[in-house]
């Protein structure tokens, strides 16, 4: 497959992953709302029979563009004459685009440990979902909300130059305005990664309380796990 072919498949399989982040963080924002409207957006997302179609549609998505970053990354690096650090960029190059790879990878580690926390974690209790109170559990860990927020300082980085790449790759933006596409990639792509960052930063920082989503007793509450184990204020502990 000539680059040119796997630039383009690049970009659209990052345009793929782009719309799921949008929409992803616009479900999310319900966390605001709390427990209630949170939970029921879980119920509903879970009860819906698309769910699983969805999730190894974006599964194929994303290991296919992993796959594609790393085949064009040796290519180019077999190609070019030079060491990389040793090359005039001449303005051509930035620090979000000289470490593509690198957040790549930090995002994978990122997206395994999200999805073992929240999608394999303890979000229900007694058949009810407790999504919020999980997620509102996780983010009072300092240590969490800092890996998260790293992360997501790592993906505005990538998003902002891969957004840049797919309005060049596809041609949405031609390639004498890289400066246009330079903005456009930056403000997209770091209005995602602020709006996922802001949530654990709300979290710890305000430290939301809620309504119990469910009741249990003091014995079955004795063997949950401490992120869905609510305390004599309603809070999980």
């Amino acid at each position: 497959m000539r680059s040119i072919v796997k630039k383009s498949f690049m970009a659209l399989t990052g345009i793929g992953l782009l719309g799921f982040l949008i929409a992803h963080l616009s479900g999310n924002l319900l966390i605001y709302a709390g427990p209630e409207k949170f939970n029921h957006y879980a119920e509903f997302l879970e009860a819906n029979p698309l769910l699983v179609p969805a999730e190894i549609g974006l599964l194929v998505l994303f290991f296919y563009h992993i796959y594609l970053a790393i085949t064009l990354t040796r290519e180019n690096e077999a190609a070019r004459p030079i060491p990389y650090q040793q090359r005039k960029t001449n303005g051509e190059s930035t620090f979000a685009s000289r470490t593509m790879i690198y957040t790549g990878t930090i995002i994978l580690a990122f997206v395994i440990v999200h999805v073992y926390m929240f999608k394999f974690g303890a979000k229900k209790n007694n058949g009810q979902m407790v999504l919020w109170e999980l997620v509102v559990e996780n983010f009072k860990n300092p240590l969490v909300v800092a890996w998260y927020v790293i992360a997501m300082i790592t993906l505005g980085f990538h998003l902002s130059h891969g957004t840049s790449s797919v309005l060049q790759s596809l041609g949405i933006i031609k390639s004498d305005w890289r400066g246009g596409s330079r903005t456009i990639g930056a403000i997209i792509g770091w209005a995602i990664a602020i709006g996922f960052a802001l949530m654990p930063i709300y979290v710890i920082v305000v430290k939301p309380t809620g309504a119990p989503a469910f009741a249990t007793s003091a014995s079955s509450a004795s063997a949950l796990p401490a992120a869905a184990v609510p305390n004599e204020a309603g809070q999980p502990k």
